[in-house]
């Protein structure tokens, strides 16, 4: 399984995390988003992996 970090803080994304998803389609924690780039989305990291096709190499 492919792991992605979060943009901001470096950690690891787990598929339960709450994440943004801004416009230039970075995945940050949501508690880690600094407002530099308009939102895209947010939900679960899984929801999001599930909802976008450019990330079906993260899909369980």
């Amino acid at each position: 399984m492919e792991s992605l970090r979060c943009a901001n803080c470096g950690q690891i994304i787990a598929y339960s995390d709450a994440v943004c998803l801004d416009v230039l389609n970075s995945i940050t924690h949501k508690k880690c988003y600094d407002l530099r780039f308009a939102l895209k989305d947010t939900g679960t990291f899984q929801d999001i992996v599930n909802k976008y096709s450019f990330f079906k190499e993260l899909r369980e």
